[in-house]
């Protein structure tokens, strides 16, 4: 018995776990960090198609404001509305 913990304690060490434990700890790292790109991306097309519909609102608001202003500019010879 005491030969066998003689040997175990001489014997170099493997340092094939650790790399194992830091490779997987790298690829969760970079796993996280796409997610969140990821994330921030879907976050960003979100609120830029929310923008883009709101512009369209604004445009179609103000372009019939705008036609309807022109309705009802006055004319040289004083009439009201276009002919």
């Amino acid at each position: 018995m005491t030969a066998m913990l003689r040997l175990a304690r001489n014997r170099p060490r493997d340092e094939g776990g650790f790399m194992l434990l830091a490779t997987i700890v790298i690829i969760c790292m970079f796993s996280l960090i796409a997610v969140a790109l990821l994330s921030m991306a879907f976050t960003n097309s979100v609120v830029l198609g929310s923008l883009t519909a709101s512009q369209r609102i604004t445009h179609a608001a103000d372009s019939a404001l705008t036609a309807a202003l022109n309705k009802l500019q006055v004319g040289p010879d004083g009439s009201v509305g276009s002919a």
